[in-house]
């Protein structure tokens, strides 16, 4: 037995295939190609920042992830629309990953409840529609957004007022109207935009 696991912060869990560990103790939890969650047992409420990588999200419940201020979701499996609608707190949520998981041609995510969002990265997110996009209130707190690899065609960067950091990387027909429509490009301290 791991003694004093209360003292650790950080819990970073990398392919294992033992489903069964107790993560009850940790606060920011990592996990990436684990076999499943099965049989995992989390507190879920005292869960300030939750990582899932690359796992079989089928019987994992979000609800009672009261607490949460970051959350990655990236190349999940089999993550339903009622799991993502099950996070409850949305607005309490400042960080926001998903990279490769939200496919906007199957499962219609909504974000218009992350309404307190200061970090948003939708890298990969190749069929992310644009009602999604959107619908992401607040856009004007928001600091750092990552679009790397997604359709932006349409889309209307005009909200973001806030931005420090903006990667535009590979994101097919980027319009010099587009990119004009950009606020306070002064204040981006760091912008990516490369198709090479």
């Amino acid at each position: 037995a791991i003694p004093n696991k209360n003292k650790i912060k950080h819990l970073n869990l990398e392919e294992v295939n033992d489903n069964n560990f107790d993560f009850s103790e940790f606060e920011q939890v990592k996990l990436s190609d684990v076999e499943n969650l099965s049989g995992a047992i989390f507190n879920k409420e005292i869960i300030r920042e939750l990582h899932l990588e690359d796992i079989d999200v089928t019987d994992f419940d979000f609800s009672g992830l009261t607490g949460l201020r970051s959350l990655n979701l990236s190349v999940l499996q089999n993550l339903t629309v009622n799991q993502f609608s099950a996070i409850p707190n949305k607005s309490s949520i400042e960080e926001f990953i998903s990279n490769e998981a939200i496919d906007g041609d199957h499962i219609p995510f909504d974000f218009s409840e992350f309404t307190g969002l200061t970090s948003l990265n939708l890298a990969y997110s190749y069929s992310l529609r644009l009602e999604q996009f959107s619908a992401i209130p607040n856009k004007n707190k928001i600091k750092h957004l990552n679009l790397e690899e997604v359709n932006v065609n349409n889309f209307d960067f005009s909200e973001f007022t806030s931005l420090e950091s903006l990667n535009l990387s590979y994101t097919g027909d980027l319009s010099s109207q587009q990119f004009n429509s950009i606020p306070n490009k002064a204040s981006i301290k760091t912008l990516t935009i490369s198709n090479e």
